[in-house]
């Protein structure tokens, strides 16, 4: 009787630890797709990660459908560079610049009260070698083009603001000298 119960409780204790086991395995996998979620890859050049608060916070998962739909058109402004660059001239590259932002941040750098920043739907691009003027300039024509969404375009004297509001929306921002 004694090996009996013996051998039970052993092939409990069995069961138990390969379903405390699975358990670990599964609790790890989902903390490896968490993780990969933060270092996704939106396009082929641009990741998640470079659209975070300049303040360090991560674009919330909310807004991850609006980052892609952001960074899926800073991809064809970077692809259309690309395109039409000179020969003996270097990749031309896109840093988003200011992509999502927390409330408080966007209140410390003074950006509007509706700012689409805050959604996660806009981006200042920066683009190597490119004057602001140019790359404003080609937002609009990718727009008229239907290549990029319409949305909101401004110009500043060093950057350029896009965004996905969906509705067109014009503002130079540029001190007159």
């Amino acid at each position: 009787m004694r090996d009996f119960i013996d051998n039970s409780f052993k092939q409990q204790e069995k069961r138990f630890i390969t379903v405390t086991g699975l358990f670990w395995k599964v609790t790890k996998f989902i903390s490896n797709i968490f993780k990969k979620k933060i270092i996704m890859q939106l396009t082929k050049n641009f990741k998640l990660s470079e659209f975070a608060c300049n303040d360090g916070t991560p674009v919330p998962s909310k807004f991850y459908e609006n980052v892609k739909e952001v960074a899926e058109n800073l991809q064809v402004l970077r692809d259309y560079f690309n395109e039409h660059k000179e020969d003996d001239e270097e990749e031309i590259t896109i840093t988003p610049g200011s992509g999502y932002r927390t409330p408080k941040y966007n209140k410390k750098v003074k950006g509007a009260r509706l700012s689409q920043h805050k959604k996660a739907k806009a981006a200042d691009p920066r683009v190597k070698n490119r004057t602001p003027n140019e790359v404003h300039a080609t937002i609009i024509l990718l727009i008229k083009s239907k290549k990029m969404k319409q949305g909101g375009v401004g110009l500043y004297d060093t950057f350029v603001h896009y965004d996905t509001r969906g509705y067109r929306a014009r503002w130079d921002k540029r001190k007159r000298i």
